[in-house]
């Protein structure tokens, strides 16, 4: 492999740059999705896949949580892995996971954040490629900003922000939450039943689970969005006074939840987030914020508690005309 860049976005890599591979006996892929039910299997497939249309080539597969390196956190594994490899020239992996997480990770390993355009693949460039994607991932800047103002992949995984509660803590606190139409007062008064149910028996339940506060981002920016009923004033990244009175009514919704204590798991910092599914699945907490994408985690993690998760939309302030969501780009 000669070229010193790596190829992020394997349906558009495999069917479109295989020719930098044609006298290739490997191609090495680091891969994500390991253990998340029919998402693993969309590799498996396409490994295979790409090893029937190339005889003679094998794909040498290994996920990210499994690589080897520094790092106690799998993400800045990979990020270590490829500021080695920029810098030694040594090129192990010729796809690459990198997702916004990682890209950031590596900008700040490097201090360039637009380290992808000098060693990814820009898609971009690829014949037909933005003819492939939808019209809103190509004419607006969210998508090309997260990653270096490139397109490293193809943008094919929809899904859409929720709230995930545990059947246990729903029995044992003797609450029932509303799966659609939750409202910002219902949202509080959960808050408080279990806030008074610990009080009571002496238990310590946090109202939401999580590993990470941007688990906390994606319910804020859906309560903050709901107050409007047209989407296109918080499209238009422009300062106005409706917008900062949303806000911090918004600010004030989280300030009244604190009251109710404890508001999140102590140990959010340091847990793992393939541990934080699994305590959540067993009823250690009461709600678990994510996305719709969470139940290929929950299957292929947790298969024996799968059943206990139940998901509800976001709670709003007014009734909105749409979910909040994201596209991510599948490899």
């Amino acid at each position: 492999m000669k070229r010193n860049c790596f190829r992020v976005g394997v349906f558009c890599c495999v069917l479109l740059v295989s020719g930098v591979w044609a006298n290739a006996a490997q191609v090495n892929w680091l891969a994500h999705w390991k253990g998340e039910g029919k998402r693993e299997q969309l590799v498996d497939e396409i490994k295979k896949n790409y090893e029937f249309l190339h005889p003679g080539t094998t794909v040498n597969l290994v996920y990210d949580v499994d690589l080897q390196g520094e790092g106690s956190y799998y993400k800045m594994k990979v990020a270590n892995k490829i500021v080695e490899m920029i810098k030694t020239g040594k090129i192990e992996w010729d796809l690459v996971m990198c997702d916004i997480a990682v890209y950031k990770h590596v900008a700040d390993l490097l201090g360039d954040p637009l380290w992808g355009q000098k060693h990814l693949v820009d898609f971009s460039t690829v014949p037909d490629f933005l003819e492939s994607q939808k019209d809103f991932i190509v004419n607006t800047p969210f998508f090309k900003e997260k990653i270096g103002e490139m397109f490293v992949g193809p943008y094919i995984e929809g899904y859409v922000f929720c709230l995930w509660s545990t059947r246990q803590i729903e029995e044992k606190v003797g609450i029932k939450i509303k799966q659609r139409g939750m409202t910002v007062e219902d949202f509080i008064g959960y808050a408080r039943k279990l806030s008074e149910y610990n009080s009571q028996h002496r238990t310590n339940i946090p109202f939401l689970y999580i590993n990470s506060l941007n688990r906390i981002e994606a319910l804020f920016e859906y309560i903050f969005k709901s107050q409007f009923s047209d989407p296109q004033i918080v499209i238009e990244e422009k300062y106005t006074v409706e917008k900062a009175e949303a806000f911090l009514a918004t600010l004030q919704i989280f300030e009244e939840l604190s009251r109710y204590q404890p508001l999140v798991n102590a140990d959010w910092r340091t847990l793992d987030w393939k541990e934080c599914q699994k305590a959540f699945l067993t009823g250690k907490g009461l709600f678990l914020p994510g996305g719709t994408y969470m139940y290929n985690q929950f299957q292929g993690h947790s298969p024996q508690f799968v059943d206990n998760a139940l998901p509800v939309e976001q709670p709003y302030v007014k009734q909105p005309n749409g979910l909040v969501g994201l596209f991510a780009h599948a490899f």
